[in-house]
């Protein structure tokens, strides 16, 4: 279970990581191609899945 911590604990890291990186690509999300936004959609749901998932873990073991 320690392991599953930590490991949702990183992934969580990375992927707000990642999404603080393309900050300025979500501001400018008009000027995205369909490849760029595919990619903004993806990581943008892998945070808020990672999210969840660190709550859960967290929070409501």
């Amino acid at each position: 279970m320690e392991s599953l911590k930590l490991t949702v604990l990183i992934g969580t890291v990375v992927i707000v990581t990642l999404v603080f990186l393309h900050k300025k690509n979500y501001q400018s999300w008009e000027d995205q191609d369909w490849f760029m936004k595919t990619i903004l959609i993806n990581i943008a749901v892998g945070a808020i899945a990672f999210l969840l998932m660190t709550l859960i873990l967290f929070v409501f073991p």
